[in-house]
């Protein structure tokens, strides 16, 4: 798993460069692009799609591989039914709580000052870096702490960015884009 989910990092980060050295301004400066004659005409629209596309991969293959170190940890540190499900509805509950309230005070702040392309490559980022070191260290405030981390960036960044991104792309573009990236 790790392997597969390294290979396809590798893949994605190597056509992620390929396609930000391709967008230039664009990658740069998404929201100048969407404002421009360009933009509205459709030139260039399909590179940022591919750039969108491209970091929804790196984000899910992350999230696979996260999904797999947390469940394998919990299902050890928990091996009862009812001690499994107790931490679950513990986690999920404090977990989203704790999302909710920074995402209330964290996010506008951080969409205003970083690219939208920026917030988008946080994720994969730090789930790639984080998993890493979970996988080294197998310990359950490791996964905890990446699945919190995960969590957190999709709610109050990826998810959002995103939005902001897809919004400028024609019908057909965005649609393509939606589907390959789930």
């Amino acid at each position: 798993v790790l392997i597969g989910c390294v290979a396809a990092f590798g893949m994605s980060l190597t056509v992620f460069g390929f396609l930000r050295r391709r967008c230039g301004a664009l990658a740069a400066a998404p929201r100048a692009a969407a404002s421009t004659r360009e933009a509205a005409a459709g030139t260039a629209v399909p590179a940022l799609g591919w750039l969108v596309a491209s970091l929804g991969f790196l984000t899910m293959v992350a999230k696979y591989w996260l999904d797999y170190q947390y469940s394998r940890t919990i299902v050890r540190m928990y091996p009862g039914e009812e001690a499994l499900a107790s931490f679950i509805a513990l986690w999920t509950s404090t977990g989203d709580l704790a999302v909710m309230m920074s995402q209330a005070q964290l996010s506008g702040a951080v969409m205003q000052r970083m690219r939208l392309v920026g917030i988008l490559a946080l994720m994969p980022a730090a789930l790639f870096f984080t998993s890493l070191a979970t996988f080294a260290g197998g310990a359950l405030w490791m996964v905890l702490v990446t699945q919190f981390l995960f969590t957190f960036l999709s709610k109050a960044f990826h998810t959002p960015a995103s939005a902001l991104l897809l919004a400028v792309l024609p019908s057909d573009v965005r649609h393509r884009v939606m589907s390959l990236t789930g």
